[in-house]
């Protein structure tokens, strides 16, 4: 088992990273409700709560695994991340859902900037994710933010970009 994800409430003039507890479950949902598209499309989770409750299990029974809310300057969650410990030198971005009232406003790729210049401070080397293939602004995403495609897994139905962005 790799360390727990090094992670510490971050912040600048548009947004706070804060890594978030149990105590958070109504501001996961309340994010969560912003990407009812997302959930539709993606997860398999009937109802926002459900998809709340679902990554407050994950977190609680994988040590290697952390929650965090995206905050604008007013403390509002517009945004969830969840990360993962793979490796002592890679962690993996498993969930990035930003609220539709915060979309293509840069928040996404500002958080996603803050946490990599925090692991590279960390020693973390690599950053990972996997992107549904027919998900393609998300691709678009991460490649503007210097991912690389680096295999792909899954069925021709359900297929999984992998991307990394390593640094060092």
């Amino acid at each position: 088992m790799a360390e727990r994800v090094p992670l510490k409430t971050m912040g600048s003039e548009r947004l706070t990273l804060r890594p978030v507890t149990r105590k958070s479950r109504a501001r996961i949902i309340r994010c969560l409700k912003g990407a009812k598209d997302y959930r539709c499309d993606f997860t398999e989770h009937k109802t926002s709560a459900e998809w709340a409750e679902a990554l407050l299990d994950e977190a609680d029974i994988d040590p290697d695994r952390r929650l965090c809310l995206i905050e604008n300057p007013a403390k509002e969650p517009v945004g969830v991340l969840e990360l993962v410990r793979d490796a002592p030198d890679q962690v993996t971005i498993a969930l990035l859902v930003v609220h539709r009232s915060a979309r293509m406003t840069g928040i996404g790729k500002l958080a996603v900037t803050m946490l990599a210049q925090h692991f590279e401070n960390e020693g973390i080397t690599e950053l990972a994710l996997g992107v549904v293939e027919k998900n393609i602004g998300a691709l678009s995403f991460w490649e503007a933010l210097g991912f690389e495609r680096t295999g792909q897994l899954g069925t021709q139905r359900d297929r999984l970009v992998t991307m990394a962005r390593r640094r060092g």
